[in-house]
């Protein structure tokens, strides 16, 4: 039976997430004594051992959870379980509490004990780790230097800070295929780009509902329209404090300035049939070739352009407002009854919240 077992719903062992999945190895055998160091967990109230299982097919998981509220509703936070989750729907899944421990070292022993390589190989179980380990990374960054080298720093480290070592998922990209299992690749990877993998995120907007739950559902959602659904930052604001913190971290890491910037030291020639972005220190050699500076626009590219304004800012647009939402909005004349049944008058206001 293979160490990597198919995950139901997906598979967390794509090539690129497995680099990911033994970097945690790793870093869970060097640090696994650390949480017994931090004390955090011991603060808790309760320490028990659990058991998660789903009712349509009695696959499994285990795990260890230390709080002070016993019916926090927490289910495990295993990767391959939230797979399955996503699969059959939260709602076929029970948990059991099978033992209650005085700390959470005994809890993290006893699932040590449990939760075997074994256990861990067999199809209808959700674990992914041996248990018996626990890791505080609170403070520290899953980071990785040019070469590709993954390791595990402080945020406070001058190399993370100067971007000479940048996060491992940095270069990546979550995308979907047409069977809805999702994985990172490569932002350059050419399934991406043909359009063949897609990102989950497209068209998608985080919203919020009136009891202040979160969760992500498709820009042209009625609930939205009809003002049940808000924006996440709908009537909020940032702190002036997290503003400044915002502009004092850019300006420490000089964020796209000078050689951090990604067009640093580039440019656009082109042949008269093709454009194609240079190093600077490139142009003669170009031009002497007989490219000259500068980009073209092809005669496809200025039809989607004409297209654009035609279709967004032309007459096959209006506007609209809603007083209760203290919002307007411009939208396709098409869409323009659904949105009149549903509170928002023709015309464009300049609410406060707009000012």
């Amino acid at each position: 039976m293979s160490d990597e077992p198919e995950v139901e719903g997906s598979n967390p062992f794509h090539p690129t997430t497995k680099i990911l999945y033994f970097f945690r190895m790793f870093v869970i055998f060097i640090y696994k004594e650390h949480e017994y160091m931090t004390g955090r967990a011991e603060n808790k109230k309760y320490h028990y051992f659990y058991k998660i299982t789903n009712k349509i097919n009695g696959h499994f998981y285990y795990g260890v959870h230390n709080t002070d509220n016993i019916n926090d509703g927490y289910m495990g936070s295993g990767k391959r379980l939230q797979y399955a989750y996503k699969k059959y729907g939260f709602e076929n899944f029970t948990k059991t509490i099978l033992r209650f421990f005085n700390t959470s070292k005994e809890a993290f022993e006893y699932e040590g004990k449990v939760v075997t390589e074994e256990l861990v190989k067999d199809a209808d179980c959700y674990n992914c780790l041996l248990g018996g380990v626990f890791i505080d990374t609170s403070g520290f960054v899953s980071v990785k230097d040019l070469n590709g080298n993954c390791f595990l720093v402080s945020s406070d480290d001058e190399r993370y800070k100067n971007s000479e070592l940048f996060g491992v998922a940095k270069g990546t990209i979550i995308v979907e295929d047409n069977e809805g299992n999702r994985f990172r690749v490569l932002s350059n990877n050419e399934d991406f780009l043909s359009g063949e993998l897609k990102s989950p995120l497209k068209n998608r907007l985080t919203v919020k509902d009136n009891k202040g739950n979160f969760f992500m559902v498709h820009k042209d959602d009625k609930r939205i329209i009809s003002g049940e659904l808000k924006p996440v930052w709908y009537g909020r604001k940032h702190k002036k404090e997290s503003i400044e913190k915002t502009k004092n971290t850019f300006r420490e890491k000089q964020y796209q300035r000078g050689e951090k910037n990604s067009q640093y030291g580039t440019c656009w020639i082109n042949n008269g049939i093709e454009n194609k972005k240079i190093k600077k220190d490139d142009v003669n050699a170009f031009l002497n070739n007989g490219w000259v500076m500068g980009r073209i626009i092809s005669a496809e590219i200025k039809k989607k352009m004409r297209d654009s304004i035609k279709n967004f800012g032309g007459s096959n647009t209006i506007w609209i407002s809603n007083d209760n939402l203290q919002k307007s909005t411009y939208i396709k004349k098409e869409k323009l009854n659904e949105y009149l049944n549903n509170g928002w008058i023709v015309g464009r206001k300049y609410h406060s919240k707009q000012k």
